[in-house]
């Protein structure tokens, strides 16, 4: 966000010199952000380790439906034995989507599903909210979805984002349940 607001700034310039020293701040600030990015994808929440994966979304669908006046209504299978890195990438991806229910869906339920589907992990995501269209999105948003499509494809899985019938959205990732071979 900062770089775009940066680059808009850099439009309205006169100054040459100015402009430079504006353009040499949205690259370091785009390298920041590259930086960021990079080390947040590396962590590894704690609450993995402690409780394992179907516990953690578990615990963050509860504690989402408490805090955000939101019915969440969670399938996952207790059993499932997931790579770290598998469980990282579908935790953070679960996290993110939630997120983007409560910004942006003015929903009042959602449903996450996660199985175990012939050597992949289906995550689905839909809330009964208001969806949305490409051309609808507000300026700056999609880095989410950007963010859990990456995640998704860093471990040879794909992450889709469609309408739901007969409203809201549905968000659906399949990984790889092996991680990264």
């Amino acid at each position: 966000m900062l770089s775009l607001e940066l680059g808009t700034a850099i439009s309205g310039v006169g100054d040459d010199q100015l402009r430079e020293r504006l353009i040499a701040i949205r690259n370091r600030a785009i390298r920041l952000s590259e930086e960021v990015r990079r080390i947040s994808h590396g962590l590894r929440p704690a609450l993995l380790e402690y409780i394992g994966f179907a516990g953690a979304v578990r615990s963050h669908c509860r504690d989402l439906s408490e805090n955000a006046g939101l019915r969440v209504d969670l399938a996952a299978d207790d059993s499932l034995d997931l790579p770290a890195d598998v469980a990282t990438v579908l935790y953070r991806i679960v996290q993110e989507a939630l997120q983007n229910v409560v910004r942006h869906a003015r929903a009042t339920a959602v449903t996450v599903q996660i199985q175990e589907r012939n050597g992949f992990i289906a995550l689905s995501v839909e809330d009964n909210g208001v969806g949305f269209s490409r051309g609808s999105l507000p300026p700056g948003s999609g880095m989410g979805l950007a963010s859990m499509r990456e995640r998704a494809r860093s471990l040879g899985g794909e992450l889709t984002v469609r309408k739901a019938a007969p409203h809201g959205t549905r968000m659906e990732a399949l990984i790889p349940s092996g991680g990264v071979k």
